[in-house]
């Protein structure tokens, strides 16, 4: 596949599919199947989705629950200091490239604080730097 410029809307910068992980690239501009139960096409995004978020995390940084919902993903982080971040995406049916360049996140008292801190967005191309900053 020939590397060619998509836009991410969260650092509002251009960036390049070649950027995106290997694993990940057949997903953007994908139009992903629907319906009353989770395609195949999804579950293996999801996968694929986990794996390259867990090598774009700050080290020391660890993926302490991950939930695969109905076309989308929502996950919690454990900082080394103790500290926890929500991170999710938007239906990837309707928000397509959305899981690259629109990822929320947010600061949790505990694992499971669902209120937790003010949203803030990062992207799959920042997070490893954006993801820190949350405390300052």
């Amino acid at each position: 596949m020939e590397s060619r410029r998509i836009y991410c809307a969260g650092d509002s910068t251009y960036h390049y599919t070649d950027e995106v992980p290997p694993s990940l690239r057949s997903f953007v501009d994908y139009q992903f199947s629907s319906g009353g139960v989770i395609g195949e096409d999804f579950r293996s995004f999801n996968t694929k989705y986990r794996n390259a978020i867990k090598t774009r995390l700050p080290k020391g940084y660890l993926i302490l629950n991950w939930t695969r919902g109905h076309y989308f993903c929502s996950w919690v982080i454990k900082t080394p200091d103790n500290k926890y971040i929500h991170m999710c995406i938007s239906d990837v049916r309707f928000f397509q490239n959305e899981w690259f360049s629109n990822i929320l996140m947010r600061t949790m008292r505990h694992p499971k604080d669902w209120t937790g801190g003010p949203n803030r967005f990062t992207t799959l191309f920042t997070m490893k730097e954006d993801i820190p900053k949350l405390w300052r």
